[in-house]
């Protein structure tokens, strides 16, 4: 009599060196790091555009310190937010 095969369960693991980042990120990072790497495989937001866009300076100083120490990119930020507002309708 043969043997039944035992069924494995694939688990993929991976370490936020594999994935490029190197400072501790919260899970809500990580599902955002997710989403927009989905987003960017898939193509489905389709080609950038260069804009332009006049903001109060003091504002935009404002929002760039903050994104620096959030440890990100302030224009990374404005999409995020922009893509925030169209999700909510």
């Amino acid at each position: 009599m043969k043997k039944a095969k035992k069924k494995t369960k694939v688990v993929q693991k991976t370490s936020t060196v594999r994935i490029g980042l190197d400072r501790h990120v919260t899970p809500e990072q990580a599902l955002q790091f997710i989403e927009e790497f989905q987003l960017l495989m898939n193509g489905h937001e389709g080609e950038r555009k260069l804009i332009s866009l006049r903001v109060p300076e003091r504002l935009l100083e404002q929002f760039r310190t903050k994104a620096e120490r959030q440890g990100s990119r302030y224009q990374t930020r404005i999409i995020e937010l922009m893509r925030r507002w169209v999700r909510e309708g």
